[in-house]
């Protein structure tokens, strides 16, 4: 059993392919833009601050709210679990708190305090320590 153990560990991880010049050539024009194209929903767009030291994805937002339970609802059967929540994060969506579910969001007009579910659950924090750290070193 401990050959079997060292011929494991010695074998190479292996390691996800990446399409070579031959397969990139036979993909169709709509597949090498799915490719290449950025997508905050796919996880390959990353907000930050390089200076503060934060950052996330939407695929790392839409965990955390779940584990967070940020989106309290009443019937567990409703809970938006990860993959779903993050179709919702970066769009013209808003989460309505007292039907507990996800609809379009449209603009109100000046003045109105509704948000997109990005602002609401991304934006409106990272402004909320902004201000308050600001509002620290004044005082």
């Amino acid at each position: 059993e401990t050959n079997k153990t060292s011929e494991a560990r010695s074998k190479p991880q292996s390691t996800p392919k990446t399409k070579s010049k031959l397969e990139t050539q036979s993909l169709t024009e709509d597949e090498l833009e799915s490719i290449w194209n950025f997508d905050p929903i796919k996880g390959n767009v990353v907000f930050t601050s390089a200076l503060h030291g934060w950052g996330f994805t939407i695929p790392t937002l839409a965990r955390s709210l779940f584990k967070t339970k940020a989106l309290r609802n009443t019937d567990p059967a409703t809970v938006m679990k990860p993959p779903v929540l993050r179709q919702f994060l970066f769009g013209d969506y808003k989460y309505n708190w007292e039907k507990e579910k996800v609809f379009k969001w449209k603009q109100q007009g000046a003045g109105a305090e509704e948000y997109t579910m990005f602002a609401e659950f991304a934006l409106k924090p990272l402004w909320e320590i902004y201000e308050g750290v600001s509002e620290a070193t004044v005082s």
